[in-house]
């Protein structure tokens, strides 16, 4: 359904997680409400082993511009 990216979060340091749902399912209705609801099971969770949601959100143009083709602007994803 997704890929999924190591970063590090800019004002923190702490290394985070960045989900972004493929391309090809980026603009298929279903697929996109099928990740929103990801998005608010993980938010619903609290236990020390499992992922805490940072952010979440779409990839903008700009970050779609400066992944060279990686990300496709307008993409669901969900930084844990």
């Amino acid at each position: 359904m997704g890929i999924v990216w190591e970063g590090l979060h800019a004002a923190t340091g702490v290394r985070v997680a960045v989900k972004v749902l493929r391309s090809e399912r980026a603009w298929d209705a279903r697929q996109v409400e099928l990740f929103g609801t990801e998005v608010r099971a993980v938010a619903e969770l609290d236990h020390p082993g499992i992922v805490m949601v940072l952010d979440h959100g779409t990839i903008s143009n700009e970050s779609a511009d400066l992944s060279h083709g990686k990300l496709v602007a307008g993409s669901p994803y969900l930084a844990m």
